[in-house]
């Protein structure tokens, strides 16, 4: 099947396959996604925020392990810009929009998650998502450029990596990392960096295979392509 794998982190790794040709990107995602350089980051741990659920005027979430919200990770702020961006709270561009649940504060606006907490995304946090998102989107587009697929063509997306085991299609959808026509596809593998390292320690066959493939792989880098930077600000837009 053509299948897109792509591993999402502070790198994004992504390649495109269809069983006989491979070709791949990485992209820096930058570490927003994973909870840093955001006012209320967390890491993934007890009592992050991990889920986001804007229902009117009212925010709900869950956080790992039920307890007291600490602040916001990497999954629960993918599912905030995902559900802001479908109440009309940010608009394409990013910029936060008036509404109940955005309130300005020494001339700045921010979404409040918890009011009680002290847990809000402002919009140079809503800024450091769309940088990860351009990224990790234009790297897909240029690879379908690169092999001459649609977007439609694509039959089977893999998700995979620590961080991407976490990440819903709504919230990978919503936020604008994967195309609306992917929801069905998607599908999960874990942290494939681990596993692989497993396979190719307990065999020999496979890490010939492994071996082999690496050399049939067509790389390309994304900072060469001709007009990558105009692709790169399009795909920010959400």
């Amino acid at each position: 099947e053509k299948t897109l794998f792509i591993d999402i982190g502070t790198n994004g790794e992504i390649v495109l396959a269809d069983g006989e040709r491979f070709c791949s990107c990485s992209c820096a995602a930058g570490p927003a996604l994973e909870g840093m350089n955001i006012t209320c980051g967390v890491r993934a741990e007890q009592g992050a925020i991990e889920d986001v659920y804007i229902d009117g005027n009212t925010v709900q979430y869950t956080t790992i392990g039920g307890g007291t919200a600490t602040g916001i990770c990497g999954s629960g702020l993918l599912a905030a810009i995902a559900e802001m961006r479908r109440a009309g709270i940010i608009n394409k561009s990013g910029r936060l929009q008036s509404h109940p649940l955005v309130e300005t504060v020494a001339g700045k606006k921010r979404f409040i998650v918890d009011a009680r907490h002290h847990i809000y995304l402002t919009q140079q946090d809503i800024r450091q998502v769309q940088l990860a998102k351009g990224a990790i989107r234009s790297g897909i587009y240029a690879l379908l450029e690169a092999v001459d697929w649609q977007v439609a063509e694509v039959q089977r997306v893999i998700v995979a990596g620590q961080f991407g085991a976490h990440l819903k299609a709504d919230s990978l959808i919503g936020s604008g990392i994967l195309p609306a026509e992917w929801r069905e596809i998607i599908t999960y593998a874990g942290n494939t960096s681990k596993s692989g390292a497993l396979i190719c320690l307990l065999s020999q066959p496979e890490r010939e295979l492994v071996e082999n493939l690496a050399k049939n792989i067509q790389y390309i880098e994304l900072a060469e392509l001709t007009d990558y930077e105009s692709l790169f600000i399009k795909c920010m837009q959400f």
